[in-house]
């Protein structure tokens, strides 16, 4: 069947008999055996004639009622009843052109939509990767459970103390255990300096060891996790291989004893973000000059102290955190590490005053 052209047969039935056709069988001589097909009412014309429609035409029967079907047919299907269905069937155009539209729209609307959550799904993966990890409180608690892993230290060489005329085993735990909280504090409060939006990820970049080093000369702030702590950054060798990766500053873990988890070659496993400690101008008033004095006597002290009582690996940890404090003041803490190390520094000298009173 080949395609209707419905503009062609709009103006076929726009130029055609207009009106209702009525269908009505001849009575004469004439076209008594036929079927008419006239406009409305009887008494015009025949628009057409059907010949051999009547039913008592005396035609073959077949041939009859096929005749009879079409006159019938040709009589609904008159030119006002297919302008109907082609106004109709016009319409149902329009409104499936209408339903077409708004899918399409729908369908843009969905793609933009998802478009912008891709985006905002990006972006907010961006920004939780730039997300700086939560600092502590700058303060370091009198935890009790570290004041007895100081005063474990000298347990064992407590018997051969006693009696001794040395001045310094009664007060040196205590003494390790100030200059540790006043050092830990000093660094925790670096991030009042301006420096919350310094932390580097690890995917990213590691810290610059320099050729001739192990490790890094000064502690870093790293999160892993327990927190933030200080540690180093360098390596360790192992049958002839270099594994790099960051250590831990102080044995002590944080302020509830914890220690973050390290692998096989001793290096902390679940480091996310580093930092290193904010570059300060370097003081040089008197007062720095003073305690930088102070602490440097103190250290080397401390150190004399640990090689004669050979305390083992403790001589080395007491003599790390006095050198902490000491490359404090040389980057610049000085004012910084004087509030934290100003009450140890006077203790201290009381207790040397004490101790040479009797």
């Amino acid at each position: 069947m080949s395609k209707i052209d419905y503009q062609a047969l709009r103006e076929k039935a726009e130029k055609a008999t207009c009106g209702e056709w009525s269908l009505e069988y001849g009575d004469g001589r004439f076209d008594g055996d036929d079927a008419l097909i006239h406009r409305e009412a009887a008494g015009y014309i025949p628009i057409c004639r059907i010949e051999g429609a009547h039913p008592e035409s005396g035609f073959d029967e077949d041939f009859q009622m096929e005749q009879q079907a079409n006159a019938e047919f040709i009589a609904a299907a008159n030119p006002a009843t297919v302008l109907v269905l082609l106004d109709e069937r016009e319409r149902n155009q329009q409104y499936i052109k209408r339903r077409d539209q708004e899918n399409e729209d729908i369908a843009l609307t969905v793609g933009k939509l998802r478009v912008e959550l891709e985006a905002a799904e990006k972006r907010i993966a961006e920004l939780e990767s730039l997300m700086e990890p939560k600092l502590p409180q700058p303060a370091v608690v009198d935890n009790d459970k570290f004041r007895a892993d100081f005063e474990r230290w000298m347990v064992e060489d407590e018997k051969c103390i006693v009696g001794s005329s040395d001045p310094y085993p009664a007060g040196i735990e205590s003494r390790n255990w100030r200059a540790w909280n006043a050092c830990r504090a000093a660094m925790l409060q670096s991030q009042d300096s301006g420096i919350k939006d310094s932390w580097i990820s690890c995917s990213e970049r590691m810290p610059v060891i320099g050729e001739l080093n192990w490790r890094t000369g000064f502690p870093l702030l790293i999160t892993c996790e327990i927190g933030v702590i200080p540690a180093y950054y360098g390596f360790v060798s192992v049958n002839g291989g270099k594994h790099y990766g960051f250590m831990e500053s102080f044995k002590y873990g944080d302020d509830n004893g914890n220690h973050p988890q390290t692998n096989e070659y001793g290096l902390i496993s679940n480091v996310t973000h580093w930092m290193p400690l904010p570059e300060r101008r370097r003081s040089r008033t008197v007062n720095n000059a003073e305690l930088f004095q102070k602490i440097s006597a103190l250290a080397t002290e401390c150190h004399a102290i640990a090689s004669e009582l050979d305390v083992g690996d403790e001589r080395t940890e007491m003599f790390e955190i006095y050198s902490v404090l000491r490359n404090l003041c040389r980057r610049g803490y000085a004012t910084q590490v004087g509030r934290m190390t100003n009450p140890l520094l006077s203790s201290c000298d009381e207790d040397d005053s004490d101790e040479d009173d009797e």
